[in-house]
């Protein structure tokens, strides 16, 4: 947060007056006391930096699951961390993940994307099946990406069937959070 030391005026020195300021954003509260005293003052403009963008923009929630018998969770825990630090909200299922449980995880999130990192051949069956149950529970408007060895043959199968993009071994990390931005427009806090 940008401090910046002044001096207070004069005829607010005089008063050595303390003044609240509440800022609410859905059920947190912040509460800052704004202390006219001489000390370092809190300009309006750096206050409503930090916390005007907080209160007003919904982060990105992105749901991370490895479905199927595959074990191998590096590159969706590169992934995961790339968003992360991309300022989206992450939630990282584990290994082993049923289409079911991602739906049901999904659902209890309320996430907008679904990353699903598949390397054991399985997306033509898990892929199909997740979309199935999304659609079952009203989940139309999640957006669906694959990553991993999909042969392209597949792709254009996948696709039709509702997955938004397949992203392949090499593809960097900045190309699937520009990907999810530009896909994704968060609604504002509290909507």
């Amino acid at each position: 947060m940008a401090q910046r030391a002044c001096e207070a005026p004069a005829d607010v020195r005089q008063k050595r007056r303390l003044t609240d300021l509440e800022l609410s954003h859905g059920e947190r509260r912040y509460r800052i006391l704004i202390r006219y005293r001489g000390l370092a003052l809190l300009s309006f403009q750096a206050l409503f930096e930090v916390f005007l963008p907080a209160m007003t923009d919904k982060k990105i929630r992105v749901l991370i699951a490895k479905p199927g018998l595959d074990g191998h969770d590096r590159g969706a825990k590169i992934i995961a961390r790339a968003l992360r630090d991309a300022g989206m909200e992450v939630i990282y299922t584990g290994l082993r993940q049923t289409p079911e449980m991602i739906a049901s995880a999904a659902v209890q999130e309320d996430v907008d994307v679904i990353g699903l990192s598949i390397l054991s051949g399985a997306h033509n069956t898990l892929c199909p099946r997740l979309m199935e149950l999304l659609r079952g529970k009203g989940m139309d408007d999640v957006t669906v990406l694959i990553g991993g060895i999909i042969p392209e043959a597949d792709i254009p199968a996948l696709k039709k069937g509702g997955i938004a993009e397949v992203f392949l071994p090499g593809t960097p990390t900045q190309a699937i959070v520009d990907f999810i931005r530009h896909r994704i427009t968060p609604a504002p806090a509290g909507a």
